[in-house]
């Protein structure tokens, strides 16, 4: 009940859903097939109608119909898991879920070493989460196993030295490994590298600059160029992806009316 003190108690809800992420999976050399998946607890305000009644459902808690972004008050809980098939999509399973108290947000997963997940995660968003979580992580499956038939996540170890900034948290990332490829021309292979594309904004949450970092161990990053103009406005989610001699990238666009931006990166840029 509403105390005479407190007229204006505000009511909450907490939400619990599973979502998966933007971003394709990938296929582990074993031919186990790796899906990331994300849960995640939010903490919905009630809103008020035109006469300034509480909309609420029997409970005295906002409904169903009450959840929308602008009432979210906080993301309690964020985590990342990976739903995974040994039989190439017969059956499924899920992994343990990375730590609480790590938020993880629209998901991108790579094979770190030979059937070995790993999941970069984006930290925070600018709209509900503390500013204060909002760098990067990424976790990597801590035992790999070769046998496709006996394959299992059995847990996670977190790299924190892999955050790469807070300038790189704003939004939904490309990442991926690139192995096999060869500039046209070599006669050997370059060895295995990551590539990471996100917005580059240090300065706000302005979505423009999009930034693409290398890595030769997934550790240790390096600005490598600005793919979109400093002045551009974009939405700025990202995918990567490769052949033996090309390397892709699609970035969103601004959200109203403008096609999507597809690179194809050369040797000028590695």
């Amino acid at each position: 009940e509403y105390s005479a003190s407190h007229p204006e108690e505000q009511r909450y809800a907490y939400l619990h859903g599973v979502t998966q992420s933007p971003n394709p999976g990938v296929q582990l050399s074993n031919g186990v097939i790796c899906f990331q998946r994300r849960e995640l607890i939010k903490k919905y305000k009630a809103s008020k109608d035109e006469e300034g009644n509480w909309i609420v459902d029997s409970n005295g808690y906002p409904t169903a119909e009450d959840t929308s972004f602008a009432n979210t008050v906080d993301i309690i809980e964020s985590v990342a898991s990976i739903v995974y098939s040994k039989d190439y999509g017969e059956t499924w399973e899920t992994s343990p879920h990375t730590p609480l108290g790590v938020m993880m947000d629209e998901l991108t997963v790579a094979e770190a070493k030979p059937n070995q997940i790993c999941i970069n995660g984006r930290g925070g968003t600018e709209a509900a989460w503390n500013a204060g979580k909002v760098y990067r992580h990424i976790f990597f499956q801590v035992t790999p196993i070769d046998d496709r038939e006996s394959f299992s996540i059995d847990n996670w170890e977190a790299d924190y030295e892999t955050r790469i900034t807070k300038e790189d948290s704003i939004v939904n990332a490309g990442f991926a490994k690139i192995e096999g490829f060869t500039i046209p021309g070599a006669n050997k292979e370059i060895q295995p590298f990551w590539l990471f594309c996100n917005i580059y904004n240090p300065d706000g949450y302005e979505r423009h600059s999009q930034l693409l970092r290398v890595s030769p161990d997934c550790h240790n990053w390096f600005k490598v160029k600005l793919l979109t103009s400093n002045e551009e406005i974009v939405g700025g989610y990202s995918s990567i992806a490769s052949t033996s001699d090309s390397i892709y990238i699609i970035i969103e666009s601004y959200r109203v009316g403008k096609p999507m931006k597809f690179i194809n990166l050369t040797t000028e840029y590695l």
